[in-house]
């Protein structure tokens, strides 16, 4: 059910097609059975989806609501450059390989008799022995040639296509041992100097980045406030920046409901709608705590920046829990509000010296003096911080003895 799942029949469908281009082009005889067996995967793939065909126009909503994702940003970019070397150098040695191979392959099936397309000719000489029979395209093949250029037009694109890679490298693995096998000594010598240039380029841009980052690049997801519900043990749904759904799922199932993940076909085109009007408060706070309360939110979970860049929620209906440079936390009043701040006091009393991330931001630089956060980590940096000061801190109801509301 996840949109990817398009992917399989549409390369399938760029197979078969590009096996009807070959044919026309003559570049080909006749078109090989697996054409048409790509064609009705394809079809019979779309039809099953629970959507029908209409996958499509969902897919391409989606590529619109993620305009702000970096993910998926184009890769061909100044910016991906800097970020991600390795995934924009790899893109054009894939594209430059790819583009030599499907070529060659074509003109070297184009310069053959038509007739060596069909049947073999009795009186067609037979190769000498030992030299390397050419190799002929084959139409929908999988991956293919189409297919290839298919998956690299979608990573220059949106960086996040760049998992398709593998799709031109397997076409393209028995065409490079091919011609390394045929290739002069010279000839090879200068394939490896050319792969170990490739590879220390690589480890040289890539490794320390890599090193310095650790497994995950820091601020991508929500570390330290994941880390915060599992320690306090919140229940409840919880809403959330939609790229990190499956983060949230992975280390919060089955203790809170995420509100929605890559799968979004299954909320479908409401819960989309009704997600951009709370992330982004558009509407009346009315408006805007009814959908609250109509998707039963109990815990609000937001990059601390677009928190502070969107308009204040209604500061009587929701309590800061925690806040970092990353991430805020907020609980909902209401049904089970009492029980979760409860078991937040119970954590920032176990834990004093992470207070300074239970309290709105107000102080007069940020994070706090070293005196009052000395094992814990930093809080929120800059004008972020202060978007979440309009908002009680559970932590002060601790300290007050709040009855329940």
């Amino acid at each position: 059910l996840h949109s990817s799942a398009l992917i399989v029949p549409a390369l399938l469908a760029v197979a078969a097609a590009g096996g009807v281009v070959d044919r026309l082009l003559g570049r080909v005889g006749r078109l090989a059975r697996g054409t048409w067996i790509a064609a009705a995967v394809a079809l019979a793939a779309c039809a099953l989806q629970p959507a029908g065909l209409g996958l499509l126009p969902y897919v391409e909503q989606t590529l619109r609501i993620n305009i702000v994702s970096d993910e998926w940003q184009p890769l061909l970019t100044l910016d991906s450059w800097r970020a991600f070397p390795s995934a924009v150098l790899g893109w054009w040695l894939l594209a430059a390989a790819t583009l030599t191979a499907g070529v060659t392959e074509r003109r070297r099936s184009a310069a053959r008799p038509a007739s060596d397309a069909g049947e073999p000719q009795p009186s067609a000489p037979l190769p000498a022995p030992g030299a390397a029979e050419l190799r002929r395209p084959v139409p929908a093949s999988f991956p293919g040639f189409w297919a290839s250029l298919a998956c690299l037009y979608l990573a220059a694109g949106h960086r996040r296509m760049i998992l398709f890679y593998f799709v031109p490298a397997l076409w393209l693995a028995p065409r490079l041992v091919a011609a390394w096998s045929a290739a002069s000594r010279r000839s090879r010598r200068l394939l490896a100097a050319t792969a170990v240039a490739a590879v220390t380029v690589l480890a040289l841009v890539e490794l320390p980045d890599a090193l310095a980052r650790g497994p995950l690049r820091a601020g991508l997801y929500p570390q330290q406030a994941t880390g915060f519900l599992a320690a306090t043990d919140l229940d409840g749904r919880l809403f959330h920046d939609l790229g990190w759904g499956g983060y949230l799922e992975l280390f919060r199932f089955p203790h809170q409901k995420v509100f929605a993940d890559g799968r979004w076909l299954l909320g479908g085109p409401e819960m989309l709608r009704d997600y951009r009007a709370m992330y982004g408060r558009r509407g009346s706070r009315e408006e805007i705590d009814g959908l609250f309360a109509r998707w039963n939110v109990a815990v609000l979970l937001q990059s601390t920046a677009a928190f502070a860049a969107a308009p204040p929620l209604d500061a009587e209906r929701w309590a800061l829990a925690w806040i970092d440079p990353t991430a805020i936390v907020l609980l909902r009043r209401g049904q089970g509000f009492a029980e979760r701040r409860r078991r937040v006091c119970a954590f920032y009393g176990a834990h004093p010296e992470l207070a300074f991330h239970g309290r709105s931001p107000t102080w007069p630089r940020w994070p706090p003096p070293p005196t009052l956060r000395s094992t814990g980590p930093t809080g929120p940096t800059g004008p972020a911080a202060g978007g979440a000061a309009a908002i009680p801190a559970v932590l002060g109801e601790c300290r007050a003895g709040a009855n329940p509301p």
